[in-house]
């Protein structure tokens, strides 16, 4: 962390807020980039004081937020030629998709909510509200409200467990076999029922 920190610091209080907002700029372009994972992490390195809340958290909702309309209103310029585009080639076939464009043209709006805590299924998303029409004061309706409480439950949470990393490390340590069996049994129950929800879609 300490070499992190060090490293962060060489690069001068402004390159370190630009490369979070660069960040996650990219990230909601379609790219590997979580943008999940750097709230996370820019809250962890406020707790370490490197960076301030009241402008890193402003900065990284308007970043995901310019990012998003960029995707939004590429949908709307382009439309089914987008996914030409090698940026957006795999979310064509996506596999949310055609349950995105139903749920979308019964008028399930809030959808646009949903899909922020909801990583791989954002820009596919948005593309696809683009390509149906939906007007953008709705867009910036449902996903801004979702991006603002999102931001703040990552990034606080990012400090919490950077002020108290020892503490959660011990606790981890400690019942790290109890821990390892829920997630198991967690992550075979999401398997389970996207099978069972995707099933269901194809005998649609």
């Amino acid at each position: 962390m300490q070499d992190l920190l060090s490293l962060l610091e060489s690069l001068g209080p402004v390159q370190s807020y630009l490369l979070v907002f660069g960040a996650l700029f990219i990230g909601c372009l379609g790219t590997p980039i979580n943008s999940d994972l750097v709230l996370l992490f820019t809250g962890v390195l406020t707790a370490f004081h490197h960076y301030d809340s009241s402008i890193v958290l402003p900065m990284s909702i308007s970043a995901i937020f310019l990012g998003d309309s960029v995707v939004f209103f590429l949908g709307q310029r382009y439309r089914e030629a987008i996914f030409d585009l090698r940026l957006f080639r795999r979310v064509k076939n996506n596999r949310w998709r055609g349950v995105l464009e139903r749920k979308l043209k019964e008028g399930g709006l809030f959808i646009l909510s949903v899909v922020r805590v909801v990583p791989g299924t954002r820009t596919v998303t948005f593309l696809t509200a683009a390509l149906l029409k939906v007007k953008y004061k709705h867009f910036v309706l449902y996903n801004f409200s979702a991006i603002f409480i999102w931001s703040l439950i990552l990034h606080f949470t990012g400090v919490y467990a950077g002020e108290n990393y020892q503490l959660i490390y011990r606790n981890v340590a400690k019942f790290q076999g109890v821990i390892a069996l829920f997630l198991l049994m967690g992550f075979g129950h999401i398997v389970w029922k996207f099978k069972k929800y995707r099933s269901k879609d194809l005998g649609q």
